[in-house]
């Protein structure tokens, strides 16, 4: 497993899912050292996340409205996934800043513009598997 930062390691298969592992226990971890448990439950995510990456991964050829189905079931996992996440940092930003507020009306209820692209840019790119898949050509 690679120590170091250089970021060529996306380009083997599988390191991506080795850095998202990380990151979601280093989320944990910081949750856990600031309010001493931690409210991801790390083992779900992890196999909610590489679960909805594998059947991608298995599924690629299947089109049609079964593959808009299959879609969507992946999204409402990814989904899930994030949301438990999201949470989890944002009980970890209250308490590592809480100068910031609480949400709704601190840092932990608001949007960055990194996070505002990301959704727009996530909500075009889904729109057009939607497309793909029901009008494949």
């Amino acid at each position: 497993m690679p120590r170091s930062a250089w970021s060529g390691w996306v380009l083997f298969p599988f390191m991506n899912l080795v850095y998202v592992w990380r990151a979601f226990r280093g989320i944990e971890a910081g949750e856990k050292a600031r309010l001493g448990e931690s409210s991801l439950p790390l083992p779900l995510v992890s196999a909610g996340y590489i679960g909805a990456i594998v059947l991608g991964r298995l599924t690629t050829k299947v089109t049609g409205s079964t593959g808009l189905l299959i879609d969507l079931a992946i999204v409402f996992v990814l989904a899930g996934v994030l949301t438990l996440v999201q949470q989890s940092a944002n009980r970890y930003q209250a308490a590592a800043h809480p100068e910031l507020g609480l949400a709704p009306t601190g840092m932990a209820g608001r949007y960055t513009w990194g996070e505002i692209v990301a959704l727009i840019i996530g909500g075009v790119l889904t729109l057009g598997l939607f497309a793909a898949d029901l009008f494949p050509s």
